[in-house]
C-alpha cells in the first residue's frame, strides 16, 4: 500500500488531475518530446473527464519529472502481475471464442502448486492457487471467505479455473465503469487484484 499511496501522491503533485483520471491511465502513459528550445520534456497521456477529445498530454515540470518517472516505474512494477494475469485470461477467452472445444488452463503464477491440472488439491494448495500466500492454518478461512469449500480433494486446478473465470468482471477484458470504454485491464497502469 505504501508504494501505491506515495506514487499516486507524487503523480498528482507533478501534474494536477482528478483521481479518476489517474486511475484510468494506460500503461503507455509516458511521453517524451523536445520543446521549441530543444529541451526534452516529459508528460503523461491521459483522457480528460471534462473534455470530449480523446487522449491529451499533461506536461510535467522539469523539477518533478524524475519523481514522476519513479512513481510510474513503481506502479508498473507492483501491477505487472495483475496485468500478466489479465493478458493470460484474455488469450484464454479468445481461444475459447475461436474454438469452443479448447481446453482452458489455470494461470500458473509463482505460488501456484506444481501439480497436474486434474489432480485433487489440498486446501492449502487450493488457497495457494487462488493467490493466498499466508500460513497454512489460515488457508481454510481464506477459501471459506471466498465461498469456496475447503474440503480436502474437492478442487483441481481445472475446477478452480472455471470458478475464477465465472467471477471475472461483467465486461472483462474492458474495465466496467471506466470513462474510457476502450481501456482493458491488461492495458491499465493501475490494474490490481482485489484486496
Amino acid at each position: 500500500p505504501d508504494v501505491y499511496v506515495t506514487s499516486i501522491v507524487t503523480m498528482l503533485m507533478s501534474q494536477p488531475s482528478r483521481i479518476g483520471e489517474i486511475h484510468e491511465l494506460a500503461i503507455d502513459l509516458e511521453i517524451e518530446q523536445c520543446d521549441l528550445e530543444g529541451d526534452l520534456q516529459y508528460g503523461f497521456r491521459y483522457r480528460s473527464f471534462k473534455s470530449l477529445q480523446g487522449t491529451r498530454i499533461k506536461w510535467i515540470p522539469t523539477v518533478w519529472a524524475p519523481f514522476a518517472r519513479e512513481a510510474v516505474r513503481r506502479i508498473r512494477h507492483i501491477t505487472e502481475g495483475p496485468r500478466a494475469f489479465a493478458r493470460y485470461v484474455e488469450a484464454q477467452l479468445e481461444a475459447r471464442k475461436t474454438d469452443p472445444g479448447t481446453t482452458l488452463s489455470f494461470y500458473r503464477h509463482a505460488s501456484c502448486p506444481n501439480v497436474a491440472d486434474d489432480e485433487p488439491l489440498t486446501p492449502e494448495q487450493a488457497a495457494a492457487a487462488l493467490g493466498f500466500a499466508g500460513q497454512c492454518k489460515n488457508a481454510r478461512a481464506f477459501l471459506f471467505n471466498r465461498g469456496v469449500t475447503s474440503k480436502h480433494g474437492a478442487h483441481t486446478l481445472n475446477s478452480l479455473w472455471a470458478s475464477v473465470l465465472e467471477r471475472l468482471p461483467l465486461k472483462f477484458p474492458y474495465i466496467d465503469g471506466a470513462r474510457n470504454k476502450q481501456l482493458k485491464y491488461s492495458d491499465a497502469l493501475f490494474c490490481m487484484h482485489a484486496n
